[in-house]
């Protein structure tokens, strides 16, 4: 049995660190890319997307202090009722959400150490990837009390790099870059001609969708009414006020189409070729960035662990899975379940097709989620209500046409990314990979045929013994 024992600091903390990780690595030139490397889109892109998941993050701050149990939507759904739904919910969520955010940082992770150790064999940089992920895992799964302590301290460390990019760009940055003749001539058409602007906003939900990671271990959190909503409102003004800063600094730094848009370390890059920074800024930088990187696995490790445990003692999984060690109160088995699924997809495909399968699985799952909250918010006396019916509404409506703008932003970035690189097999393996999003439904019905037909049997050999 998982016990309360975060605070509100260790939450904040694992909501920032699980934010301010991977993503900064990774999102910044994927979004730049598809921003077409305006530094107008490129702010528009971060600003906006903040905009568009603040209403979610306050709709899901409600439901989840009316219900502080870990599992989020998942439980939501099963106290609704609606069975099969919360197992086809912990079926993305556990083979794409928690398994692709994983498998990007790791991925990222040991694209990095091979670019220190001038590795460029590929499978072997994806062995690295996966070696620093069981890593983490045993970690998690053997250090007594590391794991809440750990959130904090990688999440100071992680502030290191990030101040380092922002003493870089005001010793060597310039602002010229926002005055480049692209940029400002016919400025009003580029805003209503950019259709460009869809799929960076997509990237930026990524970027902001570690601060989810406060809902997934609510039934570990200690006063979770008060400190849920919270973490989630300091997590999100230190996110944001962090993105916008960083995307001002590496628009001053370097940002030029000279860039490679799908380099796993855009900063790494834009240093080095910057006519201005020493290059030994951009080695220092690599080496700090090794903390993003365990810090991510460190949180994803945690919370998604805790789905995975829970989809175990509701019955969607082998109970095997809901087993914790008894000296650190871990669900051992969850976190190994999470390091095979996550390295498959190491194996098997590249960092932005990941990033992208994560999004749209993520926004997949946004509808499902409020649906059923708006529900039990009516349909539950149980329920507790943080905002009137006005404010909900407003809310509700702004996070759906939110998810649906996230949703084609998605699909135009896979389109683009395909195009632009010539290897269309990466369309057909993300069709492969939606058709798991619909694959759980009717698993769900075998499961139930089977396991009737397992009790008729049993019943029908207990009545011939007698």
């Amino acid at each position: 049995m998982l016990t309360r024992k975060y605070g509100l600091l260790t939450v904040t903390m694992m909501a920032i660190s699980a934010t301010l990780g991977s993503s900064i690595l990774i999102a910044f030139g994927q979004v730049a890319y598809q921003a077409q490397y305006n530094p107008i889109l490129m702010l528009l892109a971060w600003i906006i997307g903040a905009i568009l998941i603040i209403p979610g993050l306050l709709l899901f701050a409600e439901t989840t202090s009316s219900y502080p149990e870990n599992g989020t939507a998942y439980t939501w759904l099963k106290k609704a009722k609606f069975q099969a739904t919360a197992f086809w919910f912990g079926w993305i969520l556990v083979l794409l959400v928690a398994a692709t955010a994983i498998a990007s940082a790791t991925i990222a992770c040991g694209n990095l150490i091979a670019s220190l150790a001038a590795i460029t064999n590929p499978w072997l940089i994806k062995l690295i990837g996966i070696d620093v992920l069981v890593i983490m895992g045993l970690t998690h799964i053997y250090t007594k009390k590391i794991v809440g302590i750990s959130q904090t301290i990688f999440t100071v460390l992680k502030f290191i790099p990030i101040l380092l990019v922002m003493i870089l760009a005001i010793v060597y940055g310039s602002l010229a870059n926002f005055e480049k003749p692209e940029v400002t001539k016919n400025l009003h058409q580029l805003f209503l001609t950019s259709y460009m602007l869809l799929p960076a906003m997509a990237m930026t939900m990524f970027a902001y969708s570690g601060i989810e990671a406060v809902t997934y271990v609510a039934g570990e959190i200690k006063e979770p009414r008060k400190n849920i909503i919270r973490a989630k409102i300091i997590a999100i003004l230190v996110v944001v006020g962090v993105y916008v800063i960083l995307a001002v600094a590496i628009i001053t730094i370097n940002i030029s189409n000279n860039l490679n848009a799908f380099s796993n370390n855009l900063w790494s890059e834009a240093i080095l070729s910057s006519k201005t920074i020493p290059h030994g800024f951009a080695l220092a930088f690599n080496i700090l960035s090794i903390v993003i990187f365990l810090g991510s696995l460190n949180a994803f490790l945690l919370y998604h662990s805790r789905m995975v445990h829970k989809l175990a003692q509701e019955h969607d999984l082998f109970n095997i899975f809901s087993k914790t060690n008894n000296p650190t109160n871990s669900p051992y088995l969850a976190i190994v379940l999470l390091m095979l699924l996550s390295s498959v997809y190491v194996l098997w495909d590249q960092l932005y097709s990941v990033v992208t399968y994560f999004i749209i699985a993520t926004t997949v799952l946004q509808f499902i989620a409020f649906s059923v909250a708006l529900k039990l918010r009516y349909q539950d006396s149980t329920y507790k209500r943080m905002f009137n019916n006005f404010w909900y509404w407003v809310l509700f409506l702004s996070t759906i046409i939110g998810n649906i703008l996230c949703l084609i932003g998605a699909i135009i970035s896979m389109y683009v990314f395909a195009r632009d690189s010539h290897d269309w097999w990466i369309l057909y393996k993300c069709f492969i990979v939606c058709g798991v999003l619909v694959a759980g439904f009717p698993i769900y019905y075998i499961k139930e045929f089977t396991k009737k037909r397992m009790i008729i049997n049993k019943q029908k050999q207990e009545t011939l013994k007698q």
